[in-house]
C-alpha cells in the first residue's frame, strides 16, 4: 500500500500529476481543485495516497489532506461509488463540508457532483453517516444545515489551500505558527503569507 509520496513536482495534467520520488516517477490523479492547489513545477510535494486496482491497471490517487485520504476511503466501499466518482465528490469542497452534509443528511449537496443523483446521494448518506460520525466528531447533525467545522489537524491547511495559496506555501506558514486553535492558526498564517507577499512586492 503507497500511503503518500514525497518527491518533486514534475508536470501537472488535466486530471493528474507527475511526481519524482529519487527517479521513480509517478502519475498521481486529483480532482481539480487538488491540482489547482499544488505548487509549480520543480517544487518539493507531498501528498496522501491511495492504489486502487482495476481492470487493465493500477491507479494511484492523490489528495492534499489526510482527512480527504480517510473520507475517500470510506467513499468508495459505497455501493455505486467508483474511485473517480469518490474523487470527485471530494471536489465539490472542504472536508468538514461534506462530513456535514452526511451527518446532517443532506443529499442536496451531493447533486452538484456530475453523475451523482439523488439515489447514490441518499445511499451514500445511509452507508456512511455512524461511520463519518465515528471518525469526525466535530460533524454535526441538524435541520439539514452545512456548517464548515474543524475536523482536524489537516483542516487549516486545508483552509489555506482553498483561499488560493498553494500547498508548499501553506505548510510552510503553519510551520511558524504557534497556536493550536485551528481558526487561529489560519488567521495567522494569513498575516505571515500577507506580510511576505508585501516584501515580495
Amino acid at each position: 500500500m503507497i500511503a503518500g509520496l514525497s518527491g518533486t513536482l514534475l508536470e501537472k495534467q488535466d486530471k493528474s500529476a507527475i511526481i519524482d520520488v529519487r527517479g521513480v516517477r509517478y502519475e498521481v490523479f486529483m480532482n481539480q481543485p487538488g491540482l489547482g492547489s499544488l505548487p509549480e513545477r520543480g517544487a518539493s510535494i507531498e501528498l496522501w495516497t491511495r492504489l486502487i486496482p482495476g481492470d487493465d491497471a493500477m491507479t494511484l490517487f492523490g489528495f492534499v489532506t489526510q482527512s480527504q485520504q480517510q473520507l475517500f476511503d470510506l467513499l468508495v466501499k459505497v455501493t455505486g461509488v467508483g474511485p473517480r466518482l469518490a474523487l470527485n465528490i471530494l471536489g465539490a469542497g472542504p472536508v468538514n463540508e461534506i462530513a456535514n452534509a452526511i451527518v446532517s443528511e443532506t443529499p442536496e449537496y451531493f447533486l452538484k457532483v456530475t453523475r451523482l443523483g439523488k439515489k447514490t446521494a441518499s445511499k451514500i448518506i445511509l452507508d456512511l453517516k455512524s461511520k463519518v460520525e465515528q471518525l469526525f466528531p466535530a460533524a454535526q447533525s441538524g435541520a439539514g444545515s452545512v456548517t464548515p467545522l474543524p475536523l482536524d489537524a489537516d483542516i487549516a491547511l486545508q483552509a489555506l489551500v482553498e483561499l488560493g495559496y498553494n500547498s508548499a506555501q501553506a505548510k510552510d506558514a503553519l510551520s511558524r505558527v504557534t497556536t493550536e486553535d485551528p481558526s487561529a492558526r489560519v488567521k495567522e498564517a494569513l498575516q505571515k503569507l500577507g506580510s511576505q507577499t508585501t516584501v515580495a512586492r
